[in-house]
């Protein structure tokens, strides 16, 4: 019994692609050795603060930047609501700023919100912010 409980829990571990340190607030993604900046600042900002908020950020370490779309697309779950992955708890129910602008447009950014919907707004809207980093 305690061998297939073993296999189970390892099965479980290692499809883990998502995992919260309750101790910094950050969340890894172990498939994309990326970590996660788990919390919703209070005030939205624009596009530019968001970048200089994410450059600065000093959160058990630096190295924080804004997200491009893909990244932030890699965090979305459609079967929760909000839709993304579970081993997020700050999430704000509004739109989130990427780095990646629209070519289409050069004065605006892509973002996606709490529902996994993409759309792009200026780059002066302000916004919530989720900053990234490659694996410490």
């Amino acid at each position: 019994m305690k061998i297939v409980f073993l296999i189970l829990m390892s099965i479980g571990v290692l499809n883990a692609e998502f995992v919260r340190d309750n101790t910094t607030g950050i969340v890894k993604d172990t498939t994309k050795n990326l970590e996660w900046q788990d919390d919703v600042i209070s005030t939205k900002m624009t596009w530019q603060t968001a970048i200089s908020y994410c450059e600065g950020l000093n959160l058990d370490g630096n190295g924080w930047r804004l997200p491009n779309i893909n990244q932030m697309n890699s965090i979305i779950d459609y079967s929760n609501y909000p839709a993304i992955k579970n081993a997020f708890t700050q999430i704000g129910h509004w739109y989130y700023f990427s780095s990646t602008t629209n070519l289409d447009q050069t004065n605006a950014v892509f973002l996606i919100n709490h529902n996994g919907d993409n759309a792009y707004s200026s780059k002066k809207d302000q916004q919530y912010v989720r900053c990234v980093r490659p694996t410490q």
